[in-house]
């Protein structure tokens, strides 16, 4: 069975570390099989300033940004259109994954994705809520 650190902490007070914690249970008889970090998955996600954006030549629903991701800079390609115009995320703080295999999309190289919630009828660009560096991590 899988219980969640954060689950648990909910019904032990002071809980200690993950680390402590399955020790414990351990040595309590209780078999830990084993411990999952799942934040590992997000090392790849980070913050990202758009430098330059402009409509794809090949697609109306598609947008070009060149970004600067705090070790330089690489093209994403985004279908974010239809709700954002180009110049109004020029400068823009943005949250993107940068591990991704570089997609092809409409005869134009992504390398990266940037970060959206959508809802019924709007979405929008995830960014952080304080200035900080491009290529600052996102946990």
């Amino acid at each position: 069975m899988l219980f969640s650190y954060n689950w648990l902490k909910e019904y032990l007070e002071g809980a200690p570390a993950p680390d402590e914690l399955s020790d414990r249970l351990t040595m309590s008889g209780t078999e830990i099989e084993s411990v999952t970090r799942t934040g590992a998955a997000f090392t790849n996600v980070i913050t990202a300033q758009i430098i330059s954006c402009e409509k794809h030549p090949n697609a109306e629903k598609l947008l070009r940004l060149q970004i600067d991701t705090g070790d330089g800079e690489r093209q994403i390609v985004a279908g974010i259109a239809a709700y954002y115009a180009p110049e109004d995320l020029v400068g823009r703080l943005i949250v993107v994954v940068k591990n991704l295999k570089p997609a092809k999309l409409r005869g134009e190289m992504s390398h990266g994705m940037l970060l959206a919630a959508s809802g019924p009828d709007q979405v929008t660009v995830l960014t952080p809520l304080a200035d900080v560096p491009p290529g600052s991590p996102v946990s």
